[in-house]
């Protein structure tokens, strides 16, 4: 899934989701519980039928040329941002009951978007990009669902059952929202005519929704968010995590740099696995968090308020990075 190509575009829609939002909360949060979730499962299905449809599968398998190198940039997209927040941890830089929401902010993919488009611009391969960040995006159900289960007896209270049978619960709601549609999606792009229609002047304009339908999921989850909690203790939330967010980008992008020099030599390479392990899916995390927090005690807005965060930054910081790699580099 693409963002426009230079990040501003969907940070803006960002902002404007958010806005909208904060001024009428009741309305999306109304739209949210619209017919039992109806419209907000029905962005979640098509996002993820969109993104089989999109897939390469030339570019996914060429990931596969070197296993080894493939599963050691598939465990730097995981170790580089837990290794962050138990740094951050150690040197205080947020609370300790902020800790579990940052352990699966670290488990979550890495954005399939803004890593290309930010590895094509500061001349790196995008097409080893692309591989990589999809093959992430294809087993984080999985590593989010595990991470949840173990932790479920500490803030991720579900229900009375222990976290493999919270698992088992679970598991069937995140393959219908998720795994399906995306490999229904692949498989409907290997027949010729579709392939047509999404390569014609039409179909092009498909690119459009998943930041489109992004912003809709923000929306919808700010709206309830801010219903619920009020506009202070979100402010007061906001204010609490952006420096511990922003210090944990800047480590998170110093370890993902140490990492890449590990596993490639090839500049072009590194880049990209640079962009990979330092950004983090808003499109999968969100997604995920609606399924997985559904009737959790813990309050929605701690899961998602550091996520919206750490995607802004994330976006608004990896601009500069773009300008430093095609100047000094």
């Amino acid at each position: 899934m693409r963002v426009f190509p230079n990040g501003f575009g969907f940070a803006a829609l960002l902002v404007l989701a958010i806005y909208s939002a904060w001024v009428w909360p009741e309305i999306a949060n109304g739209f949210n519980h619209w017919a039992g979730g109806f419209l907000s499962k029905f962005v979640l299905l098509s996002l993820f039928f969109l993104q089989g449809l999109k897939m390469e599968k030339k570019k996914l398998f060429g990931a596969f040329e070197n296993p080894l190198k493939l599963v050691a940039v598939q465990l730097g997209v995981f170790i580089c941002p837990i290794l962050m927040v138990f740094i951050g941890y150690s040197l205080d830089f947020f609370e300790a009951g902020w800790l579990n929401a940052f352990i699966v902010l670290a488990f979550l993919p890495t954005t399939i978007s803004s890593s290309v488009v930010y590895t094509r611009y500061a001349h790196g391969d995008a097409d080893f990009a692309i591989g990589q960040s999809t093959i992430s995006n294809l087993i984080s159900p999985f590593v989010v669902l595990l991470v949840w289960g173990c932790l479920e007896e500490e803030k991720l209270r579900l229900t009375e059952t222990g976290g493999m049978e919270l698992v088992a619960v679970v598991f069937p709601k995140v393959f219908l929202l998720t795994l399906l549609p995306c490999f229904l999606g692949w498989r409907l792009s290997l027949h010729p005519s579709v392939q047509k229609v999404v390569c014609s002047n039409s179909g092009s304009y498909l690119k459009y929704f998943p930041s489109v339908g992004i912003s809709c999921l923000v929306f919808f989850s700010m709206g309830q968010v801010i219903s619920s909690e009020g506009r202070e203790t979100c402010l007061e939330c906001a204010d609490e995590l952006f420096f511990p967010l922003v210090a944990g980008w800047i480590i998170l992008v110093l370890l993902s740099l140490v990492w890449s020099r590990c596993v490639e030599r090839p500049f072009e390479r590194r880049v990209a696995i640079l962009f990979c392990l330092s950004q983090k899916s808003l499109a999968m995390g969100l997604p995920m968090l609606q399924i997985l927090s559904d009737g959790s005690n813990a309050s929605f807005s701690y899961w998602l308020i550091p996520l919206v965060l750490f995607h802004f930054i994330q976006l608004l910081l990896g601009i500069p990075l773009i300008g430093f790699h095609r100047k000094f580099v």
